[in-house]
């Protein structure tokens, strides 16, 4: 096992009321002690207060943290010897996304700066491991071969090193020091994104222009033997000083108390329970004036003013004067021939801004920035629903069976009950007595890669796809998501098929019956469509048949090969393959702006309640009702996800490659053991999940900041159609902050939190809860199952989770 030691951070630079003590005041408990490393840890921004770990020749660890700006100083633990070369490691969660950066230090007391560039440098150095950096074996590099690595990286970037002012002759991304400023190597690290996988090392340039319906900019790929592409010029970076100025009004907004930046209402249509993600309502007109000074006339974002769309961060008490703030530029769009006239120098600066809170916990969020002259603003990205796509790896073990397998999915997030009024902005539609959402978004034709047969999809003209659609209230108790209905084959066609269009106008309006109950709805609660699965181990029981639509007939026979559209519809017709593989991820560049999916809703404005079962039916013909639908590109957020295989024992199973969250078998044995009993309203449960595996830190057996980010447990009876019943289904989610992680591992080898539910978690009674209500008519329950969901996420934000379940 290999030793560990957890000290102090030595910051480089003191407060002012310090600074008569000199900026080594600190180490003073430990005066002789040498330094280990220091440098900046930074990916355009600064990272402050995460962790930053370093590993010497012999397996010794030394554990500090970064200030504010970034910077890092670790000393040598008093009485120990450590021993180069040194090996520095910083895995953090920023909102939903996991940091995984690498440097390193040939000698003790030099600066390693840990940056995307730094882990472009050690990847270059490890060619012959897949360029992975993580495993890269510092024994054998000497400081010749770091500079002809540096200076490869310098070829590759000399128009950006030129621009930035850093001489390409002296660059060296690990030892030149730098402030994380917006300046010098920090501009560099503004304007190029890294992404590394087996084939090399791909440089692109976030401030390439691009247009709406384009899906990627050419790379610079660089590998140990040449370099292909060139540097594309595009738009100018955002300066330093917009930069500055533009983070200084994030700072006066939220140094406002909570309680005066915003005004809200709550609202049990979008609310979900004791642990809320959202689900508040802003108040028209209560922004503080010093919030509204972030904003250009018109913003809109999703559908949601600046108020709805931000509010889950103005009306946090934990993000507030002493909140760090970081810009990270994304990509360019040209809005040059937009409709209204796209505002400033009409260009797009999609970026993410981080927020890490007075508890260490951080937030981030996607905007849209447009600049007139060197001032920046946020603008949104002026869509008019609220509709996202981004990717999931989910593991599942049945405690009580045994198909476990893993798979890969695309998850597409859809509120089908926020539609904007007649001035653009949504407005979240609730029944008539404002207990429940009411959905009126009742279908969506998506498409894009792997959503159609292959992984091309045209924009311009789309095919294939899958048809969405809210779930019946029967099924679930909520209808505020859509979920899948319909499969398509790869080559519907509705924009140029008039047999097509006609297809999707009554698959939108057909309705969906349980028991007395019609609605235009599906009977699939599942908004993730599966793109491949496999075994977790050998003697798994799972099951993954294909299921072609191989025509736009509609039936009920799903047991022959060729089936009709809503046979399993949230699977794809056959799972990812080589071919597939190589095209889709190495080919696209792996980046997230490289994906495009494109989404065609419908909007009945008319529908209600008390008209359930009947949708669109002012539209006279197809034709005008596809006409009627919106339109719009949507990006994807996360990576395309590869599953990674191997054949042991004669059977496929899962070849590691992704690292899960692993639960306690206490938890099992606690609520998933047979005969579990529901547990009541209130109640606390005891989550507890895995620090330790094989007595190797979780830090280093995943590349997550931590092992779990959020909670989500599930309970629901089913009818004999295994069906959920409504009135009978619960979900709640809970979210971990950074503050209860921070002190995770080695001090125990299991972490947990206690969870309490907003509802009572059904258990494996339906006979005898509530006097058995839910097993007579009209619900005649005849099972349930219960589950138990960890979740983090990787390091393009998409979903990694590890599903725990059983039914009975």
């Amino acid at each position: 096992m290999k030793a560990k030691f957890k000290i102090l951070l030595v910051f480089l630079f003191v407060f002012a009321t310090q600074a008569c003590k000199g900026p080594d005041s600190n180490t003073t408990a430990n005066p002789v002690s040498a330094t280990i490393a220091e440098g900046v840890v930074a990916i355009g921004s600064p990272l402050p207060f995460v962790s930053v770990v370093v590993t010497d020749a012999k397996g010794v660890e030394v554990t500090g943290e970064t200030d504010a700006e970034g910077r890092y100083k670790i000393v040598e633990p008093s009485g120990s010897q450590m021993l180069a070369p040194f090996k520095v490691m910083v895995n953090s969660l920023l909102g939903e996304t996991v940091v995984n950066l690498y440097s390193f230090a040939l000698d003790k007391g030099v600066t390693a700066n840990v940056t995307p560039l730094s882990t472009a440098l050690m990847a270059l150095l490890n060619a012959s491991s897949d360029y992975n950096a993580a495993t890269l074996n510092l024994s054998s590099i000497s400081q010749t071969k770091v500079s002809e690595a540096s200076a490869k990286l310098a070829a590759a970037l000399a128009p950006v090193l030129s621009a930035a002012n850093v001489s390409a002759l002296t660059f060296n991304p690990v030892s030149t020091p730098f402030a994380a400023n917006h300046e010098g190597l920090d501009a560099i690290l503004d304007r190029v994104s890294v992404d590394i996988s087996v084939s090399g090392i791909r440089l692109n340039n976030k401030f390439a222009i691009l247009n709406e319906d384009q899906t990627t900019s050419a790379p610079i790929i660089l590998t140990d033997t040449k370099q292909e592409g060139s540097w594309s010029e595009g738009a100018t970076s955002l300066s330093s000083e917009s930069i500055k100025n533009f983070t200084r009004k994030l700072k006066k907004c939220f140094a406002v108390p909570a309680a005066s930046r915003v005004q809200y209402t709550f609202n049990p249509g979008i609310s979900y329970g004791l642990n809320p993600s959202s689900g508040n309502v802003y108040t028209p007109d209560t922004l503080h004036a010093d919030c509204s000074a972030l904003t250009a006339t018109g913003y809109k974002s999703q559908g949601k003013v600046f108020g709805q769309a931000w509010l889950h961060l103005l009306s946090n008490p934990d993000i507030d004067e002493t909140t760090e703030f970081g810009l990270n530029s994304q990509h360019v769009e040209d809005k040059s021939g937009m409709t209204p006239v796209w505002p400033g120098d009409k260009k797009a600066y999609v970026t993410t801004i981080s927020l890490q809170g007075k508890s260490k916990f951080s937030y981030t969020m996607f905007e849209t920035l447009i600049r007139n002259g060197d001032v920046i603003s946020l603008y949104g990205n002026q869509r008019k629903f609220d509709i996202q796509v981004n990717t999931q790896f989910s593991k599942f073990d049945n405690y009580l069976n045994a198909n476990d397998s893993v798979d890969v999915r695309i998850r597409v997030g859809l509120d089908p009950t926020l539609i904007p009024n007649a001035s653009g902005y949504g407005v979240y539609k609730t029944t008539a007595n404002g207990s429940k959402p009411l959905p009126q978004i009742l279908c969506a034709w998506i498409t894009g890669p792997l959503l159609q047969k292959n992984e091309k999809h045209d924009p311009k003209n789309p095919m294939g796809g899958i048809l969405m659609a809210p779930p019946h209230s029967e099924l679930t108790a909520r209808r505020d998501y859509a979920a899948i209905k319909i499969k398509y084959p790869e080559d519907f066609d509705p924009m140029n098929n008039p047999i097509h269009r006609a297809v999707l106008w009554n698959d939108c309006k057909s309705s969906n019956s349980i028991g007395s109950k019609s609605e235009v709805s599906t009977l699939v609660t599942n908004n993730q469509f599966t793109l491949d699965a496999v075994k977790t181990k050998t003697d798994s029981t799972a099951t993954f048949p294909e299921f072609s639509p191989t025509s736009l007939n509609r039936g009920t026979d799903c047991t022959v090969v060729n089936v009709p559209g809503n046979c399993f519809p949230t699977r794809r017709e056959y799972f990812m393959n080589n071919e597939l593989e190589k095209a889709v991820i190495l080919q696209s560049n792996g980046e997230p702006r490289n994906l495009m999916y494109t989404a065609y809703l419908f909007v009945d404005a008319s529908y209600s309640e008390s008209s359930s079962g009947t949708a669109y039916a002012s539209f006279g013909n197809a034709d005008s009702f596809f006409s009627s639908a919106e339109k719009l590109n949507i990006r994807l957020l996360g990576v395309m996800p590869s599953l990674s295989k191997k054949t042991q024992e004669g059977v496929v199973v899962f070849a590691d490659g992704v690292k899960f969250p692993n639960a306690d078998l206490g938890v099992f044995d606690a609520y998933l053991k047979t005969g579990a009993k529901t547990i009541a309203k209130g109640s606390s449960i005891d989550i507890n999940w895995y620090c330790n595996t094989e007595s190797i830190p979780l830090t280093k057996v995943t590349p997550h900041a931590s092992p779990v980010a959020g909670i989500v447990i599930n309970g629901y009876f089913r009818d004999q159609n295994n069906n959920r019943i409504g009135e009978a289904a619960y979900q709640d989610t809970l979210r971990i902050t950074n503050e209860t992680l921070i002190k995770q591992c080695p001090s125990s080898k299991t972490k947990g939190v206690k969870f309490f539910l907003a509802e009572d978690w059904y258990g494996y009674d339906p006979k005898d809860y509530q006097a058995g209500k839910f097993s007579q008519s009209p619900y005649n329950a005849t099972s349930a199952y219960r589950e138990i969901v960890l979740q983090t996420y990787d390091s393009k934000g998409g979903r990694i989770q590890s599903a725990y379940g059983g039914a009975q």
